[in-house]
């Protein structure tokens, strides 16, 4: 008797698919990118709408006050300075019309361009009266904290002529003419910030090694060093506790 063999048939395991979790990583990533291109996008938006907001705002805000003030007769400018600069011919330098005044950011030009034409004059302001119809230009004088060749420095370090009637007793800064440096003036001019110290130099000069020397009221010498601008006010009031504690040993 024959035996009869069955055949079964084996079912076949599908492969997988990695694919489509490929694809949905991809997606994820590609929304990702979107999402970042979208806000990137929203963020220029913004600051270049903020910008030219502000732009707008200047321009328009300029004409606006131009339209609405051109009705009324050009404001009235006073001139309030001390001494000679009361005989300075700074009003030319109003514009014509004076109604360009009132517009932001006209008188920051002419106080700058007052200031470069004439080096002693410190500050120009202008206070508006709207409802007066008027203007108050205010200039106020340098004072001269150093003399220098029959001239003037300020405590930005600035030249200018010294005045008629300034006060002598200021210190002196012995070098020759134009033998000394902007680095040189601005140091001055820091160092006479520290008002308390600088009231004790009677003289300032400078030695063959380019080190700058401070005559004090006492008769005593300070070999200052090189005119280092960062370290002007601590080295200042170090130097005037030494004085002070020699003032009190020796009297």
């Amino acid at each position: 008797m024959r035996r009869r063999t069955r055949l079964t048939r084996t079912k076949e395991v599908p492969a997988k698919r990695p694919l489509r979790k490929q694809r949905v990583v991809m997606r994820q990533r590609h929304r990702e990118e979107m999402r970042q291109w979208v806000q990137r996008a929203i963020l220029r938006t913004a600051i270049l709408t903020l910008v030219a907001g502000f732009v707008l705002g200047l321009v328009t805000r300029g004409a606006w006050m131009l339209n609405h003030l051109s009705f009324r007769p050009a404001p009235q400018v006073q001139l309030q300075a001390m001494g000679a600069l009361a005989g300075l011919p700074l009003l030319q330098d109003v514009p014509n019309p004076s109604t360009w005044l009132w517009v932001p950011g006209v008188d920051r030009h002419v106080s700058r361009k007052i200031l470069q034409q004439y080096p002693e004059i410190g500050t120009v302001t202008f206070e508006k009266h709207v409802i007066d119809n008027r203007i108050v230009m205010r200039v106020a004088p340098r004072v001269p904290v150093a003399q220098w060749t029959g001239q003037a420095i300020d405590h930005d370090g600035v030249v200018f002529a010294m005045p008629a009637n300034a006060h002598k007793a200021v210190p002196e800064i012995a070098l020759a003419a134009n033998d000394l440096s902007t680095v040189e003036r601005q140091w001055i001019g820091a160092l006479s910030r520290s008002a308390s110290f600088w009231a004790h130099v009677k003289r300032v000069r400078r030695n063959p090694q380019s080190e700058m020397i401070l005559d004090v009221d006492s008769g005593a010498q300070v070999v200052w060093g090189l005119p280092d601008l960062a370290s002007v006010a601590r080295k200042a009031q170090y130097l005037e506790r030494v004085l002070d504690d020699a003032h009190e040993r020796l009297g």
